[in-house]
């Protein structure tokens, strides 16, 4: 009969293994992982930030996000039907992209 032993190093791995297979919503994204996600620069995020616009919390001098408020901020962002304001005004005028300026 084969009986497994559980040794610690058997353990670190199963804590490993289920830590990776925590839900991509509840990761926890520094500055530089929010701007990538956003594809924006790590300035834009401090910025928004600041401002309270970006979903975050500080941690002594550091900003932390979680993602799954993020992709709620996202989604609050565009328009319920998904084709008016912004882009439906420029996909209308055949524009490619664009920009919101003040």
């Amino acid at each position: 009969m084969l009986r497994l032993v559980c040794t610690p190093v058997h353990w670190v791995v199963k804590t490993l293994v289920c830590a990776m297979q925590v839900a991509d919503s509840d990761m926890i994204m520094t500055v530089k992982e929010v701007a990538d996600y956003l594809r924006a620069s790590q300035r834009v995020v401090c910025r928004l930030t600041v401002l309270r616009k970006l979903p975050a919390f500080k941690v002594g001098a550091n900003w932390w996000f979680r993602r799954s408020e993020l992709d709620a901020w996202i989604s609050a962002q565009w328009p319920a039907d998904g084709l008016s304001g912004a882009a439906g005004g420029c996909e209308s005028q055949g524009r490619i992209q664009c920009e919101a300026r003040p």
